[in-house]
């Protein structure tokens, strides 16, 4: 019973921090958005995961078959502290979830085209 209730509360911080996240597009996501819509891939923005004691969300999910997480990062992902937290989700997502993680940051994400992101998530579904 009280796992469940735990759980409960976990999926509502989730979805509130989620919807914060939605609300808060960058132009960097806006961009994602964009070239993933253009090549017809399906995904799910901003996508919650919760773990044993937290949760964590990613910018872009692409389920079955790629199971990728595309994180976007802007420039506090290149803060110590920011790094270790990077760190720890992208052992959980890849270890524990079996999901493949790339990061690109904001500034490379707003000069890609539609090719060069492709190009990126092939070469992780293919070869990670």
């Amino acid at each position: 019973m009280i796992k469940e209730k735990v759980f409960a509360v976990k999926q509502a911080l989730c979805a509130k921090r989620r919807k914060e996240l939605i609300q808060r597009i960058t132009l960097a996501e806006l961009h994602v958005v964009k070239l993933l819509e253009e090549n017809k891939l399906k995904f799910i923005f901003q996508k919650g995961f919760i773990s044993g004691k937290n949760f964590c969300i990613v910018d872009f999910y692409l389920p079955k078959p790629y199971r990728i997480c595309i994180e976007i990062d802007g420039s506090y992902h290149s803060l110590p502290k920011q790094q270790v937290r990077d760190k720890n989700k992208d052992f959980y997502l890849q270890k524990q979830r079996g999901f493949k993680v790339i990061h690109i940051t904001n500034e490379a994400v707003l000069n890609m085209n539609s090719k060069q992101l492709m190009s990126k998530i092939k070469y992780l579904k293919n070869n990670a």
